[in-house]
């Protein structure tokens, strides 16, 4: 078949959206269009399914998708998708490769660490730390029912990309400029890594740096 990817139109994109749909990978609508929202559900199927995960529906796919056995998406309520579990590795913001892993325009699943509430934003820029948001209006729920309200306060997190978990730090308090339309988040906020500085001020927050820390040392279930 020929592969679907962002862009696409038509019945085989309806089809593959009502799958998405019926396991639990996609809240968006059943339209025939292949948006962001199919992309980051297909991204994650393939995740789930132990696939590449590119966001496209190839062959191998689309068979594993439709499959009696297809993986459903265990999520924790009030997540848009599914939370990390296990442990999660430190990063140095400077000298490891995690500016790399966690480039601009890379889409990451973020799981609170006192909650367990998890879902997806997307890297749109920051040097000294990376300045994220949200990537759908269900991800700004999410991330809103983890923090309880819009917040400085800092929250230890896990930052999963391509199945691996880094720990991490944000706060919940969107500022500045947005590029994401109807997301439902005025702004971007701040996630930390080991080492990495506040753009205002160029030094280490302890207070970012004490969360990394609990999420280094926590073991979701």
């Amino acid at each position: 078949m020929t592969t679907l990817k962002y862009g696409s139109r038509g019945e085989k994109v309806k089809e593959i959206q009502q799958q998405l749909k019926n396991l639990g990978y996609l809240n968006g609508a059943v339209d025939g269009i292949f948006g962001n929202q199919t992309k980051a559900a297909v991204k994650e199927f393939q995740t789930v399914a132990k696939l590449t995960a590119n966001g496209k529906c190839d062959t191998k796919t689309y068979e594993k998708l439709l499959a009696p056995d297809a993986p459903k998406l265990d999520r924790k309520p009030g997540s848009s998708c599914a939370p990390a579990h296990g442990t999660a590795q430190k990063m140095d913001w400077w000298t490891s490769d995690i500016q790399k892993i966690f480039a601009k325009g890379v889409t990451a699943t973020i799981t609170d660490v006192a909650t367990g509430i998890s879902w997806k934003e997307i890297r749109k820029a920051g040097h000294n730390h990376a300045d994220v948001q949200p990537c759908t209006a269900a991800d700004t729920r999410a991330f809103k029912k983890a923090c309880k309200k819009w917040s400085w306060g800092h929250r230890a997190i896990f930052v999963t990309i391509n199945g691996v978990n880094y720990a991490a730090s944000m706060n919940c308090q969107p500022h500045g400029g947005s590029s994401i339309r109807f997301n439902n988040f005025p702004g971007h906020h701040c996630i930390h890594f080991t080492n990495s500085r506040l753009h205002n001020t160029n030094k280490v927050s302890p207070y970012h740096q004490k969360q990394i820390e609990i999420a280094a040392k926590a073991n979701l279930p």
